[in-house]
């Protein structure tokens, strides 16, 4: 039910493109080796008869490997894409400053520093919301710009124990993005969200890649040896 449901589901033109070529290999090839199974038992030698099957299967190994590369090649181009727009959220936060801002964070910033190197993680993120609630970009900037670490921090510490973020790390990751997000402009945030769109599509596109990837039989003979699948 759940493929059949898929199918029913809009999809990218390229996307049919690839599928729509992928069986005509698949067709192509059954045929040969229809034929290669009835007539050519008659009309070639043994050895000939193996010959032309090991052909006709690397035909279809060459046909199928260059229009799959040809499509996660794209997939990944446009997955960079939506990346590199993604992008404009990270860096340094304080040059999202104007200059007056920046003088004023000039001053400010050894005692934010200060500030946050003294609290623990769930304390920063309730700082951190603070200066976002208030609106002052440069207070905004400067908690942003030395809160960071301290996830990253969290990150290590939680990766040594073999494990994921804890509660408060979280927090403070879903505060840092909205922070990020507080100090971008309306132009800006319009194309982040067209960034995060792409994103999607090219998730999507590439997952859709490797839906039709599985009917390759060379996939479908690695799926059954790792699964046990007859």
């Amino acid at each position: 039910m759940i493929h059949s449901m898929i199918d029913t589901q809009p999809q990218d033109p390229e996307l049919s493109a690839l599928e729509n070529d992928v069986d005509s290999a698949l067709a192509d090839y059954e045929r040969e080796t229809q034929l290669l199974n009835t007539t050519g038992r008659e009309v070639y030698a043994p050895p000939e008869l193996e010959r032309r099957r090991a052909a006709a299967e690397t035909a279809l190994a060459d046909r199928l490997d260059a229009r799959f590369g040809e499509a996660e090649q794209k997939a990944q181009e446009r997955l960079d894409a939506a990346r590199r727009d993604l992008s404009l959220l990270e860096g340094d936060p304080l040059e999202r400053l104007n200059p007056a801002e920046l003088q004023r964070a000039s001053y400010l910033a050894p005692f934010v520093r200060e500030s946050v190197a003294s609290l623990p993680v769930a304390t920063l993120t309730t700082e951190l919301e603070r200066r976002r609630l208030s609106g002052d970009k440069t207070l905004i900037a400067l908690w942003l710009r030395y809160a960071a670490p301290a996830l990253e921090e969290a990150q290590l510490a939680a990766a040594a124990q073999g494990r994921g973020l804890d509660r408060d790390g979280r927090a403070l990751a879903d505060e840092l993005g909205r922070s990020r997000v507080a100090l971008i402009d309306e132009a800006t945030g319009k194309k982040l969200d067209a960034a995060r769109s792409a994103e999607k599509g090219a998730l999507t596109f590439r997952a859709g890649v490797r839906r039709i990837r599985a009917k390759d039989p060379r996939e479908q003979a690695r799926i059954r040896q790792t699964y046990g699948v007859r």
